[in-house]
């Protein structure tokens, strides 16, 4: 049964990162679906204690609202990344945060290589133009945008699919141990 729910929150996943890459927006459904599909999870006991799932959730709800209200990163990564989380728990936490962050790093790469490539291409929601240079009259600059839920799905199937590798036998960080 566990497997089920980690193919839902595969396919949540992805549904994030392909609709990120798009409009660079992520729905709130999505969030919200991953956090409500925890609560069945946890009462039939796929999620060993679960109340520290909690706790680290709502650590990294915190900084991540954080970030966001500084404008360091967009509202849909501060609502997906806690919810991810509340997955992978405290257990799976740095593996998910490491995979996330090296997968942001290639990524942000690849955007950079685009935007290179064509510079012609608008990359962000705003048409590729900075507001404040479009209104003012100046040349409009790029204001480029990373589809980080690229990098979240990343770093959460990396956790997902730890507990089927180790069945066979291969581990992809040794520390972590067996599912959620």
């Amino acid at each position: 049964m566990l497997v089920i729910f980690n193919i839902i929150l595969v396919v949540l996943l992805i549904w994030a990162a392909v609709h990120d890459l798009r409009t660079r927006l992520i729905p709130n459904r999505i969030p919200a679906l991953i956090v409500l599909l925890f609560l069945p999870a946890a009462l039939l006991g796929y999620v060993p204690q679960w109340s520290t799932h909690l706790l680290v959730f709502g650590i990294v709800f915190a900084i991540t609202a954080t970030a966001f209200a500084l404008g360091w990163m967009g509202g849909g990564d501060a609502k997906l990344i806690p919810a991810i989380t509340l997955w992978a728990g405290p257990q799976h936490l740095v593996l998910f945060l490491l995979a996330m962050a090296l997968a942001g790093g290639l990524v942000a790469a690849t955007m950079l290589v685009l935007r290179k490539k064509s510079q012609n291409t608008p990359l962000g929601p705003t048409g590729g133009q900075d507001p404040a240079a479009a209104q003012d009259g100046s040349a409009a600059a790029y204001t480029p945008s990373v589809p980080y839920a690229v990098a979240i799905a990343i770093g959460g199937g990396v956790f997902l699919i730890q507990p089927v590798l180790n069945a066979f036998g291969a581990v992809l960080w040794p520390v972590i141990g067996n599912g959620v």
